[in-house]
């Protein structure tokens, strides 16, 4: 099981399921916020020197909620993805104006 310490670690064991590029995700976040996420930003993220914009937190958030939850012992197959997704929503701040 694993033991996730906050939200970015998550979002990147998820992200690297199976093998899978961060730089892939990397991309998508770059849509979402209009900035360049690169690894550079996401590992200043990660160690805490800098905070991701809403939009960043929310889809990393959808991203990790089943997975964080799972890793606690919570079983999330038979919770519906939109109802993970308003989960998600709840615990990040609105996207920006």
């Amino acid at each position: 099981m694993a033991n996730y310490p906050h939200l970015i670690a998550a979002f990147e064991d998820v992200a690297t399921t199976g093998g899978a590029p961060l730089a892939d995700e990397l991309r998508r976040l770059s849509e979402l916020t209009g900035m360049a996420v690169t690894h550079s930003v996401f590992s200043k993220w990660r160690r805490g020197e800098r905070t991701p914009p809403p939009e960043a937190l929310r889809y990393m958030a959808q991203m990790a909620v089943a997975a964080v939850l799972t890793a606690e012992g919570i079983d999330t197959l038979t919770i519906p993805d939109d109802a993970l997704d308003r989960i998600a929503a709840a615990l990040t701040p609105p996207p920006r104006q």
